[in-house]
């Protein structure tokens, strides 16, 4: 082959090799594009996920939770006022073949109890005669510990109060504090039992007999608006007077026992 004629022949392959070579990256460059695009994208979705928690429920229940206060914290008649007081605990009062329960009216609704008189007889007795005299009545719930209780009851507002009497208190293998929306008596030691009460919003196992607590009185359990409970005791709390070790238990808003009204029924 002439020289003249290769020598074209090897220009044109090289004019070819360079207009593939162009192609192919431009074909390079345009999928790196495509690439850093979706990538850019990526971060840019998971970077929202990130500071908004997403929209899985996995992401929710990790964030903080933002608990609404639906409690109406108006004060109901009588508030304020103190109750009577007596010198000695009530006769036991209750019928025979009758059954109790209590309807807890509360600025944060209502909550219905069964009341336990096969497991503490003196103790329903109790909060039977104080509900009929209208005891409870525009009272507060001056303790909540959440996951443990709330508690109230008490005229004095600060756990220091009561009726002006204590009784016995009454405990029962067959009752133990093994859930929550259980009802008992607070008290400060042997025949200490007054006004003041306790719902529970967990298991509290060391409440038992036996346990590292004490000894206390269940006499009742919750039927209806546990969920109202619960709604107590997601309250928010500053330290106060009757808050164990000086901790924080007080409601920052009264929270208030508006009412509460006994149930008797036949068995």
């Amino acid at each position: 082959m002439p020289n003249r004629a290769r020598d074209k022949q090897l220009a044109k392959l090289a004019a070819r090799r360079q207009v593939e070579r162009k192609a192919a990256k431009r074909r390079r460059d345009l999928t790196l594009g495509v690439a850093g695009g979706i990538a850019g994208l990526v971060l840019l979705v998971a970077g929202y996920m990130i500071l908004t928690g997403g929209d899985d429920g996995e992401n929710q229940a990790s964030a903080s939770p933002t608990v609404t206060d639906r409690c109406d914290h108006t004060a109901p008649p009588g508030a304020g006022e103190a109750p009577p007081t007596f010198d000695a605990p009530p006769p036991e009062e209750l019928q025979r073949d009758t059954e109790y329960s209590a309807t807890i009216e509360t600025s944060c609704g209502t909550i219905e109890v069964e009341l336990l008189r096969r497991i503490a007889p003196a103790g329903v007795s109790n909060f039977v005669f104080l509900a009929n005299e209208g005891f409870y009545d525009g009272l507060t719930f001056h303790r909540i510990e959440p996951g443990f209780v709330v508690q109230g009851g008490d005229p004095a507002g600060d756990g220091s109060g009561g009726p002006g009497y204590g009784f016995e208190i009454e405990t029962s293998p067959d009752q133990t504090f093994d859930e929550p929306g259980l009802l008992a008596y607070a008290n400060s030691g042997p025949d200490s039992n007054g006004s003041q009460f306790f719902i529970t919003l967990d298991a509290a196992p060391h409440l038992d007999p036996g346990g590292t607590a004490g000894e206390f009185t269940i006499f009742g359990r919750v039927t209806k608006g546990l969920g109202v409970v619960r709604q107590l005791g997601a309250q928010e709390t500053e330290p106060g007077p009757g808050c164990p070790g000086g901790g924080s238990c007080l409601p920052v808003k009264r929270v208030y026992i508006d009412a509460v009204t006994i149930e008797e029924r036949p068995k």
